[in-house]
């Protein structure tokens, strides 16, 4: 009796569970289906990450230029160092201002060949007694600039009115974006008279730190190749601990990029499309006024100009 009621139980168990039994065995398909293209996934990942940090461990471990080097270089072609403008979009950074202009001012190039201009905006609002950034930077601009006729450290405020096109004067309220702050920076180096002569503009975020030797790289690169762009590896490293959980997920994102794939990606003899870092790239002055400047509309300005 009991070996007829076990097949006919078991039948009934099975009709009962056939949805159930069909789908995990459809999951179970996919899931080795897709084991292969994921170790493949995961080979090829590590393949990319060691030719990756093959080329950058090269480009660190590579003698960089030394500054009699460029002078020797500049001296052979008759020419003068490169002077370099660095563009720092400083809008609501009065915590951090003061230290980013204090290691800009430790960069091994000659002063008179480099200038630093801070960017603020009108629209920043004091918080109690604080000093607005345009405040810190105004006091440290007035201890640093010894020559009136060739300052070091420059400051401008963007008008509350600017609409944040190039060459524009229309009067208009749009949002304070960064294309627009560095909008307003170019105009003015564009019509100033010393500021106009620059070879190669360096845009750097306010809380950013760059190396003391870049500039004689770029100004070496710049002589020896004509370069018109460069980007430098860029690493959240400096306020890491204070960010959110979601900004700690963006940091690693953007070194393990940084470290990977574009540092692998920007020595290739391929001509695919690249992307700027959005800061510590530097690029040539007349191509930016070509350009009319950067999308003022755009939230991520970099990869709109990079596109471009």
């Amino acid at each position: 009796m009991k070996s007829d009621i076990f097949p006919t139980d078991l039948m009934m168990w099975f009709q009962a569970n056939f949805d159930t039994i069909t789908a995990a065995g459809w999951t179970a398909w996919v899931i080795v289906f897709l084991i292969p293209f994921f170790v493949v996934g995961v080979v090829q990942s590590i393949r990319t990450y060691l030719r990756a940090r093959h080329t950058i461990r090269h480009q660190i471990d590579a003698p960089k230029p030394t500054l009699d080097q460029v002078l020797e270089l500049a001296r052979q072609q008759e020419r003068e160092i490169p002077f370099i403008v660095i563009l720092v979009p400083a809008r609501d950074e009065s915590a951090v201002i003061a230290n980013t202009i204090n290691r800009l001012a430790q960069i091994d190039y000659p002063a008179a060949s480099y200038a630093v201009v801070i960017i603020t905006d009108e629209r920043e609002q004091p918080e109690g007694s604080a000093l607005t950034t345009r405040g810190i930077a105004t006091t440290w601009a007035d201890d640093m600039n010894q020559d009136p006729a060739s300052p070091w450290l420059y400051v401008v405020d963007v008008p509350a009115w600017y609409s944040g096109r190039f060459g524009s004067t229309e009067m208009r309220f749009n949002p304070s974006t960064k294309g627009r702050a560095l909008n307003f920076a170019l105009q003015l180096l564009r019509d100033d008279p010393r500021l106009s002569k620059a070879d190669m503009l360096g845009i750097l975020d306010a809380d950013g730190r760059i190396h003391p030797e870049i500039l004689r790289e770029v100004a070496f690169k710049r002589l020896r190749d004509n370069a018109q762009v460069l980007q430098g590896p860029v690493f959240q490293i400096s306020n890491y601990p204070n960010v959110t959980l979601s900004g700690k997920a963006a940091g690693i994102e953007l070194s393990i990029y940084h470290l990977s794939t574009l540092a692998f990606r920007l020595k290739s003899s391929r001509k695919t499309a690249e992307f700027l870092a959005g800061t510590n790239y530097f690029i040539d002055l007349r191509t930016m006024i070509e350009l009319d400047g950067w999308n003022e509309q755009a939230l991520v300005e970099d990869a709109e100009l990079g596109l471009r």
